[in-house]
């Protein structure tokens, strides 16, 4: 089973066990005609106030999702109804159904008590500590680390579907074949990899590695099937203040700075069923 459909059972499992909120709303960035590629974030807004982010910068998923779903309030919208287009093959539907299983592990953790979690300090890099001069695997280009990595004296291998992404630079080594990852010790292995379909491939191309690592945004959903297949950390990223994402995205800043970090690993992860009946017992408490 692959790891998105595993998703989609996991969300239908949660379903029946409690009521997920609608969809309040949806947030799109910008349709961008600059030939500068760059990375965008969607953001699905629940009723109560979770909030979680999807990466929307895939080829031409940001257009079709500009046409097909409009920004602004969604009332009603179905959270499980989003999370099945995993099973999609249109990136654009696939890239907005990443964001509504985000939302849903968002709701979950948080009303089990999971978040906040303190562990910011890996959740960019992963937990691994690279050695100067070793040469790591980052699958899908990511380009916030390159300059932390590189400071590091540590040469990347990217593997990136998009190879005009990349920009050439020493100590950057780009390749398409994910065969090359077989020699790396460390993979940090981007969530936008859970988009295109290709996560379950390339993970089959990292069994030498001492340490992979899930990065981006995106990756901000329950990671059991994740943790299953040999993932050793996933970094993800929850919003404790809606008013202030809000500002940020009114005024056109980044809310980066709205979002605080974290990373899931085996040790302080309980399991999404464990969560489950945390979150509710305690949604039962606050109906009651």
């Amino acid at each position: 089973m692959s790891i998105v459909r595993e998703y989609i059972e996991i969300a239908e499992h949660i379903a029946t066990q409690i009521d997920l909120p609608k969809i309040a709303r949806l947030y799109l960035p910008d349709r961008d005609e600059s030939p500068d590629v760059r990375d965008e974030f969607g953001l699905i807004f629940l009723q109560g106030g979770v909030v979680a982010p999807f990466y929307a910068s895939l080829p031409g998923a940001l257009n079709t999702l500009w046409e097909t779903f409009k920004v602004g309030r969604k009332p009603g919208l179905d959270l499980l109804e989003l999370i099945r287009l995993l099973a999609d093959s249109n990136l654009a539907n696939k890239a907005i159904a990443l964001g509504a299983y985000n939302a849903m592990s968002q709701y979950v953790m948080q009303h089990a008590g999971l978040l906040p979690l303190n562990d910011e300090a890996n959740a960019s890099m992963g937990s691994a500590k690279p050695l100067a001069g070793e040469r790591i695997g980052m699958i899908g280009y990511f380009c916030p680390l390159i300059d932390k990595l590189l400071d590091k004296g540590v040469e990347v291998l990217v593997l990136e579907k998009q190879p005009e992404r990349v920009e050439q630079r020493p100590g950057v080594y780009l390749s398409e074949n994910p065969a090359d990852l077989e020699s790396c010790r460390i993979i940090l292995c981007t969530a936008a990899t859970l988009v295109n379909d290709s996560i379950d491939e390339v993970l089959s191309h990292c069994t030498n590695a001492e340490n992979i690592s899930l990065i981006g945004p995106s990756g901000s959903g329950l990671p059991d099937a994740l943790f299953k297949r040999g993932i050793d950390a996933v970094g993800g990223v929850y919003f404790p203040d809606q008013k202030q994402l809000g500002l940020r995205l009114r005024d056109r800043e980044s809310w980066g700075e709205a979002g605080q970090k974290y990373q899931l690993t085996s040790a302080n992860y309980p399991g999404y069923k464990k969560l489950l009946s945390l979150c509710k017992r305690s949604t039962d408490s606050t109906l009651s």
